[in-house]
C-alpha cells in the first residue's frame, strides 16, 4: 500500500525506448549496407561496435537508476532483463554489421529479406516499448508482441530457403568453402537477432499481461 502511494521514477521508460531505438537505427544501418556498400557505414559500426564496451551506455544508466530507486513503474526485474535483452540484440547486429563488412561479403536476396524482418521486429520493440508507460495501452502492447511472434517464423522459413540455396552450390575451390563459412556465419547472425527480438517480444508480452 505504502509503495502504491509512493512518486514512481518514469525515466527508465525513456532509457529503455532510447535503448529500443538504438536497436532500430542500427538494424537499418545494416540493412542499408547490405543493399548499398558504403564505407562511412561501415566506419560508424565499428565506431559504435567499440563504444559499446565503454561505460556510457543506456544499459548502465538503467542499472544506475535501478540500484539508485525504490519504487519502480514496472518490476525491477522486468527492467533490468529488458535492459540486458536490447543491448545483446545492439551487440549483435553491430556484429552483423562488422563482419558482413569484414569478409566482404556477397549478400543474397534471402540475405536481405532476413535483415528486412529483422527490422522490422526491431521497429515492433519500440511500438510496444513506447505503450509500456501507458497502463491503458497494455494490451496493445501483446498485438505487437504477436507480430514478433509471426515475423520470426517468416524468419525460420526464410533461413531455411537461405541454407538449402547456400548448400546447394557447387564447391570447387578452397576459397569457395572460405565464402561459404563467410556467408554461414552473417546468416546465423541475422537470425540469432531475429531471436532476441523474439526474446524481447516474450517479455514484453509478460509484463503486458501482468500490468493489463
Amino acid at each position: 500500500m505504502i509503495a502504491a502511494l509512493m512518486p514512481r521514477e518514469r525515466k527508465f521508460f525513456d532509457l529503455l525506448e532510447r535503448s529500443a531505438r538504438q536497436m532500430h537505427r542500427r538494424a537499418e544501418c545494416v540493412a542499408k549496407l547490405l543493399r548499398e556498400p558504403d564505407d562511412a557505414l561501415v566506419a560508424e559500426i565499428n565506431a559504435e561496435r567499440r563504444a559499446m564496451h565503454g561505460d556510457h551506455t543506456v544499459t548502465h544508466q538503467i542499472i544506475d537508476q535501478l540500484n539508485a530507486t525504490f519504487v519502480t513503474p514496472i518490476d525491477r526485474e522486468d527492467i533490468h532483463a529488458l535492459a540486458f535483452k536490447l543491448d545483446d540484440i545492439v551487440n549483435t547486429i553491430l556484429l552483423l554489421g562488422d563482419r558482413f563488412a569484414l569478409y566482404d561479403v556477397r549478400p543474397t536476396g534471402e540475405m536481405i529479406e532476413l535483415v528486412d524482418l529483422l527490422v522490422s521486429c526491431a521497429n515492433e520493440i519500440v511500438v510496444g516499448l513506447e505503450k509500456l508507460r501507458t497502463p491503458r495501452l497494455m494490451r496493445e502492447i501483446q498485438a505487437h508482441c504477436d507480430h514478433i511472434y509471426k515475423l520470426a517464423i517468416d524468419a525460420d522459413d526464410l533461413m531455411r530457403r537461405a541454407l538449402s540455396s547456400l548448400y546447394g552450390e557447387p564447391v570447387l575451390q578452397p576459397a569457395d568453402v572460405v565464402d561459404l563459412l563467410k556467408r554461414r556465419e552473417v546468416l546465423d547472425l541475422i537470425k540469432k537477432s531475429v531471436e532476441r527480438c523474439e526474446v524481447i517480444g516474450d517479455l514484453l508480452h509478460g509484463v503486458a499481461v501482468k500490468h493489463a
